[in-house]
């Protein structure tokens, strides 16, 4: 297996835990006991439980689960939050990267992509039909790691809640994502898709990540409303500079760009008919280096960067309302990260 390098996440440390937290084969009955009663939890290590480990343990940075404790922090006022308040971020925070990681599998096989945090993709190891099905099951464990909490019902309620809202926007988002070539949609739907797609696919799970950091530390629903709503801000943002920099990377297909993006949403807003036919155009020929080179280079891409950083700082003036400075100076210095990496 390839540990995760030991992350400290603004005072919590996080390095295996999410892996080591899967079940374990013993821990399943009576789930997974058969008509005959004969139970099944050893089989199941095989298929599901012991490659979810190998996968859940890669090397990853854990952004989103660093979100929810920064949005924590934020959510105090300046005060250190209790042991409780941290106990149940770490939770949380857990939940969300259980959920991305789900989300990452099916990206894989939907994309044909055969590599992931630097070893095979898990349908490359155990197959389509096997990891589909664990990917879905990542979608459902969270309710289990919620329900171990023994939260009140109240606030239990209430991360459900959140944790099912999201996913319902969040699978509205791919539906956008997957189902729309580009190419051939119209200027004037361009924009209103390709935003949709991400405020829905990206911008949720990040307002959960900052929601989850309010519930966690019992904010006021006003302080609770803000924080969801800088998270998928936040989110949409940070989608927008990492399409400018899918655009940027080297690569020898054009096919990737038909898909909604911040990118085609300049584009719609800023090229006249002429220029957008001409742009779409040079996305839904043949491709080759050539045609990535002349995308790579459109003025268009110049302006996605531009309002990207306009975006940015719009969005980060949000996070100065907060008093939590551990919490905003981590959302400032992961801002300043993205926009140096991507751009």
């Amino acid at each position: 297996m390839m540990m995760a390098a030991s992350t400290t996440i603004l005072g919590v440390e996080i390095s295996q835990e999410i892996a080591n937290g899967l079940p374990r084969a013993g821990d399943l009955p009576p789930l997974t006991t058969g008509s005959d009663g004969i139970d099944c939890g050893d089989d199941l290590r095989v298929t599901i439980l012991d490659p979810l480990r190998e996968f859940l343990g890669r090397s990853s940075k854990q952004i989103r689960a660093q979100i929810v404790h920064a949005a924590l922090d934020m959510a105090c006022g300046g005060t250190s939050p209790s042991p409780a308040q941290k106990s149940l971020a770490g939770c949380l925070s857990q939940v969300v990267e259980v959920i991305h990681a789900g989300s990452l599998i099916i990206d894989d096989i939907q994309d044909a992509s055969d590599k992931r945090r630097g070893l095979p993709a898990l349908h490359v190891q155990i197959g389509e039909p096997l990891a589909i099905n664990a990917a879905n099951w990542l979608y459902f464990w969270p309710g289990e790691l919620i329900r171990q909490q023994n939260l009140s019902a109240a606030v239990e309620v209430e991360v459900y809640r959140v944790y099912h809202d999201t996913m319902i926007r969040a699978h509205y988002g791919q539906a956008l994502d997957l189902g729309f070539d580009m190419t051939a949609v119209a200027k004037d739907r361009a924009r209103p898709v390709s935003m949709a797609a991400i405020a829905m696919k990206t911008g949720a799970l990040m307002g959960m990540c900052c929601e989850f950091g309010a519930i966690a530390a019992d904010a006021d629903a006003e302080t609770r409303s803000r924080l969801a709503q800088f998270g998928e801000t936040f989110g949409t943002v940070l989608q927008m500079f990492n399409d400018i920099g899918e655009v940027r990377a080297t690569s020898s297909s054009l096919s990737p760009f038909s898909r909604p993006s911040w990118v085609w949403a300049v584009a719609a807003d800023t090229l006249s008919a002429h220029e957008y036919e001409e742009f779409r155009k040079l996305i839904s020929g043949s491709g080759g280096l050539p045609g990535r080179e002349k995308l790579a280079a459109h003025p268009v891409v110049d302006e996605a960067v531009r309002r990207a950083r306009g975006e940015m700082g719009r969005c980060l003036d949000g996070v100065s309302g907060f008093a939590g400075k551990t919490g905003t100076g981590f959302v400032e210095k992961i801002a300043r990260k993205v926009m140096e990496a991507y751009v």
